[in-house]
Formats: structure tokens, sequence, C-alpha cells
């Protein structure tokens, strides 16, 4: 639960690399999925559903940190991606207390399925918010992605 609720803000940074192999299917659904997961989590009084609804939850979560990393170890100039690499693991370790603190906090007021549900919520807001930012985040990345050969130059799919 803590480690949903700390990603969920997250949960959507960086998935391009992912879109490839969706890119014929309903993408938004699939990085919702997090939230939708953690929402019936939430509402479910099944040992067994409960544990089923785990395994989105932690595949969102695995393939979140995957791409996040591979596209900013693609993205940055290659004398720069150390420090570039240790600002995003101290951004995602430091600020796991915090997560931490705000669901402790939550649920003592809610209670620990309420908490689990404003993290659902938080992820499908966060998902929302990065397809709306997608197009810009591809122009932005497409010239670097041509210039280092990964993708071709008149290539006119999607990232």
């Amino acid at each position: 639960m803590v480690t949903s609720d700390q990603l969920s803000c997250n949960e959507t940074s960086g998935l391009t690399l992912v879109f490839r192999a969706l890119r014929h299917s309903n993408y938004r659904l699939f990085f919702q999925g997090q939230g939708i997961s953690l929402i019936g989590f939430f509402l479910s009084r099944h040992f067994l559903l409960s544990l089923l609804l785990m395994l989105p939850t932690g595949f969102g979560m695995i393939v979140e940190m995957t791409s996040t990393n591979t596209v900013l170890q693609t993205l940055v100039e290659e004398e720069k991606r150390g420090r570039v690499m240790s600002f995003h693991m101290m951004a995602i370790v430091g600020m796991a207390p915090f997560g931490s603190l705000l669901s402790g906090g939550l649920a003592s007021h809610i209670g620990a399925p309420g908490a689990v549900m404003v993290s659902g919520i938080a992820c499908i807001m966060g998902s929302v918010l990065f397809a709306r930012k997608l197009p810009a985040l591809r122009q932005m990345a497409r010239p670097i992605y041509v210039e280092k050969g990964i993708i071709k130059g008149l290539q006119t799919e999607e990232i």
C-alpha cells in the first residue's frame, strides 16, 4: 500500500517506450490500471480478489520505474547521465518518507482502505495529466531520439 502511494504521482511519467507496444490499443486505460486496481482493492472484501488486484498495481509500478529509467538514460547526454540519474533516484527514494507520512496521516483520519482509495484516485489523475502532456513530451523527445539514431527521422509512427 505505501509503495503504491509513494509512486502514485509518479506512476505514469516516462512511459513513452511502452507506446510502441501499445500504439494500437487504448493506452490511457492501461496507464489508469494501477489506479483502478487500487480502487478495486479498496472495494474488495475477499482475500483472493484483493491479492489478484495487487498484480496490476505491481505491474504498473515495475513498468513505470523501468520506463522512466530507460527514457531518462536515453534522453540525457552521456556526460550528465550520472547526475541526472542520481537526482532521479534521490527524488524517488527521498520522497518515499513523505509519501508514507501522507498515507499514514490520511489513514489515521479516514482509515487504511480510504487511503488506498485516495492513492488510486491520485494514480488516475496522474495518468490523465500524463496523457494530456504526452504530445508535448513526444515533440521534445523526438529530435533527441532521431539524433541518437534510436528512431528514424522521417518515421511517422509515434514514439
